[in-house]
């Protein structure tokens, strides 16, 4: 007698059979904390029994073959997930540059508004430059740059509170 035998033998037969076998294996890993629901991964494990229909595995080797396709479909789900968490990780980020321009793009047309002088301290101030610098680059004196710092931050601030815009810092 061999012990050779198709898997033919009516995949949803062998599904059922393994089935303790199937949620046994399943229940090791948290796949639900991926957003992985567990009637997908039955119904991609038996699609997986079902296409491997009319191979010839030893009888004794089944429920190995089972488990090998059970760690299958969960390899492939789990990268899906990781994938998709990758793309909205991305997408988040396109997003908060995006948002990060329009905001930009605000906060230079209110510093725009600003009396000449305050204004060149602000812009320059928005662009990276300490208040020394900046009395360096436009020959004042610190006192008079950072007085300018000052009122002209004020004045921006409030002008962007008019459109909408506020912040706390803690």
């Amino acid at each position: 007698m061999s012990t050779k035998a198709e898997i033919d033998i009516d995949s949803e037969h062998l599904f059922d059979k393994y089935k303790p076998l199937i949620k046994a294996s399943l229940q090791k890993f948290d796949y639900s904390r991926y957003g992985i629901e567990y009637e997908d991964l039955l119904q991609e494990i038996r699609i997986r029994l079902w296409g491997a229909s009319k191979r010839e595995i030893d009888r004794r080797k089944i429920p190995a073959y089972v488990r090998k396709v059970v760690d299958s479909v969960l390899i492939t789900y789990l990268n899906k997930a990781r994938k998709n968490k990758e793309i909205i990780r991305q997408s988040e980020a396109a997003i908060t540059t995006i948002h990060s321009r329009e905001l930009e793009l605000v906060i230079m047309e209110c510093a725009d508004t600003l009396i000449d002088s305050r204004r060149m301290v602000v812009s320059l101030y928005l662009r990276g430059f300490a208040v020394p610098e900046i009395a360096k680059a436009l020959n004042w004196t610190i006192g008079k740059t950072y007085n300018l710092y000052s009122r002209g931050l004020k004045d921006l601030k409030k002008k962007l509170k008019e459109r909408g815009i506020s912040y706390e810092i803690k």
